[in-house]
């Protein structure tokens, strides 16, 4: 049975039927933390999105792939992602995979409004490389990152943002690291609090 982890919290309020940059649509494949440092990470998630009334909050991940058209069968999907982490695995070390974060930025997009950007490695490069052999090729250079804010705050506002991810609040702060225990399928269509997990692939 599909894995439907509804993974929106706070709703934005652009809501309209047009896609707009608050809305995606397809299949994307995620990089899910796992441990505590995805606990800390869905926490200021959700304490930066309070700061701006029109920001949701969302599940901490990696985007790996996105899109996969949505007509793509989801056997398929799950199918062909398994075989991609099985030949990473024969030449690449995934189990307890760690991935490096670095200090929050501000970023340029309503879905990069802020984030941590990722430390490339050859085990995530190969995984990239797999993704665009079967969906691909992608039009844009991969920049791995963490989301913490999606928002259509202006730069300065962005910066100010990055700068509160980066100080934490009280107790929970930005990971170094986070370790990556599972790939998954994530139906995105619509706005952040609609999208869902429907499948997924341990590491």
């Amino acid at each position: 049975m599909p894995d439907e982890r509804i993974l929106g919290g706070k709703s934005s309020k652009h809501q309209k039927s047009s896609l707009r940059a608050d809305q995606a649509s397809d299949y994307a494949l995620w990089l899910v933390p796992s441990g505590t440092a995805h606990t800390a990470l869905s926490s200021l998630i959700q304490q930066l999105s309070s700061l701006e009334a029109e920001s949701p909050s969302f599940a901490s991940h990696i985007t790996l792939w996105y899109p996969i058209p949505i007509d793509t069968p989801l056997e398929s999907i799950t199918a062909d992602l398994t075989q991609i982490v099985d030949g990473v695995k024969a030449k690449h070390d995934l189990q307890d995979w760690t991935l490096q974060l670095g200090a929050a930025q501000k970023g340029e997009k309503y879905y990069q409004s802020v984030l941590a950007p990722v430390k490339p490695t050859a085990g995530l490069l190969a995984l990239r490389h797999g993704c665009e052999g079967k969906w691909g090729p992608s039009s844009k250079a991969y920049f791995p990152h963490l989301s913490l804010f999606y928002g259509y705050a202006n730069s300065e506002r962005r910066q100010e943002i990055a700068d509160r991810a980066n100080r934490g609040f009280g107790e929970t702060k930005l990971a170094g690291e986070v370790v990556i225990g599972e790939i998954v399928v994530v139906d995105s269509r619509g706005t952040a609090d609609e999208w869902k997990v429907v499948s997924s692939v341990k590491l």
